[in-house]
């Protein structure tokens, strides 16, 4: 009551000063003005969305509920600019006029600062809503993110040592989203059964290095395109007996798989090496580093994060300005750096080709370098920087045996079917897609010189 029987006396004063008191008005009355500026905002954001939103919830009207969402989200950060621009001129006009009174200013600092703290809390309650609306939408989600974990940097090492392998008969499991499979590891780490140390007479061994595909992550042991390979070997009738030795780590690359095949698999004394690549292998190393990464100590140091890959770590709302905005990718790197960095993976991983090259010259194998597609790489005619550069065609120049599964992958399968061979979320193939998978590799030992012949 005293508040208010001051303000009218204030109104009374500058009345009889000549002066009008400043009428505020309703707030909704001035915020009326600016819903046209955000259905201009949604519209003009709409074909942006449309083109750089990705969801993974594979219903459309789920998708449709949650693109809209997302558009009004940026036409409301960009209605914050001129929304700012006019609180101030609102100020401006309201506390600092040059023949308002003291009375005048301190009523109208009482209403500002009232109305600073309403918008400062409305609007931390807002970004935490989109936050939340952002993380359950699975909006730029990582591959981990989106199947059920949680965000970890790829710049850390977490405490892995520079062999890139399973602990020694460890026991533990593929638990995604989509599956459960149990793993065993033999006594080198790797998922495999245990094979002897010495070669019997005549046969022909082959070491395939790789990552999770090569592993067989979605599938159970049995079903892995390489003990799915192991079978086609022991039912076909060749000159010799054949033996697979398992060598893909979930999360490898090319510059861990030289060393680990240095460590514990050259004393197997392989008469053929493959390393199975793919489109990851390049991601990997690119944030990874080369073989610099192992240092003489015996520890392990990846490249350097970029300065703003916490913030996208710790907040989605800020990944997802980086990367519509700005153009970040997921590491935190802008276009020029992510550009320069994939360069060099390039170079990098021909370099792992070339040293499995020197190694089989000094202990007499064959190598093999086998390039696979990723399901979003066959018969969308989008194809990731190891296609689009060329790596196959580098890999043979460099004098190492190159083999691209690509045209195998889109013959035997349909623009239709494409999908009844990947796990929809996880994006592995499940088994159907691994035994596709072993008949292209198949199909590829076929140039090496020496490998078995079937009778």
């Amino acid at each position: 009551m005293i508040s208010r029987m001051s303000d009218s006396r204030d109104d009374a004063q500058s009345e009889k000063a000549g002066t009008p008191a400043p009428q505020l008005g309703s707030v909704s009355s001035r915020l009326l003005p600016l819903v046209p500026w955000f259905v201009a905002f949604s519209l003009v954001n709409l074909p942006f969305v449309l083109a750089r939103t990705r969801f993974s919830t594979g219903t459309p009207l789920i998708e449709l509920t949650q693109g809209l969402t997302y558009n009004f989200i940026w036409a409301g950060l960009n209605l914050s600019v001129p929304l700012v621009f006019w609180a101030i001129r609102r100020f401006q006009a309201e506390l600092l006029p040059a023949d308002a009174t003291p009375q005048q200013r301190r009523r109208a600092r009482r209403r500002w600062t009232l109305r600073l703290i309403a918008l400062t809390l409305s609007s931390l309650c807002a970004l935490v809503v989109i936050e939340i609306f952002l993380r359950v939408s699975m909006t730029h989600a990582t591959w981990l993110e989106a199947n059920g974990g949680s965000y970890v940097s790829p710049y850390e090492t977490g405490g892995r040592t520079q062999i890139f392998a399973l602990g020694p008969n460890q026991v533990t499991q593929f638990h995604m989203a989509e599956f459960t499979y149990e793993i065993k590891a033999n006594r080198e780490g790797l998922w495999d059964i245990e094979h002897p140390l010495e070669k019997p007479p005549g046969e022909y061994r082959i070491a395939f290095l790789g990552d999770s595909f090569t592993m067989g992550q979605g599938a159970p042991f049995e079903q892995t395109w390489v003990q799915q390979l192991q079978r086609s070997f022991d039912k076909s009738p060749r000159k010799g007996p054949v033996r697979a030795l398992a060598a893909g780590i979930f999360g490898s690359d090319p510059v861990f798989q030289v060393r680990l095949f240095e460590e514990r698999l050259l004393k197997y004394a392989p008469d053929l090496v493959v390393q199975v690549v793919n489109g990851s292998d390049l991601k990997d190393i690119s944030v990874r580093g080369g073989f610099e990464r192992f240092r003489p100590d015996g520890t392990l140091k990846y490249s350097d994060a970029p300065r703003v890959e916490w913030v996208m770590g710790k907040s989605r709302l800020a990944r997802m300005i980086l990367m519509d905005v700005w153009g970040y990718d997921h590491f935190g790197r802008n276009p020029e750096e992510r550009a320069a960095r994939t360069a060099t993976a390039l170079d990098v991983m021909v370099e792992a080709a070339k040293r499995l090259k020197g190694l089989g010259e000094k202990h007499g194998f064959e190598v093999l370098v086998v390039l696979h597609p990723f399901r979003n790489e066959i018969h969308t005619g989008i194809k990731g920087p190891l296609f689009e550069e060329g790596f196959v065609e580098r890999v043979r120049t460099a004098g190492v045996r190159a083999h691209n599964l690509l045209p195998f992958m889109e013959r035997e399968m349909t623009e239709a079917n494409v999908a009844d061979y990947f796990w929809p979320k996880d994006g592995h193939c499940n088994p159907a897609g691994y035994r596709l998978f072993a008949r292209g590799v198949e199909e590829a030992l076929q140039e090496v010189p020496g490998f078995p012949p079937k009778e």
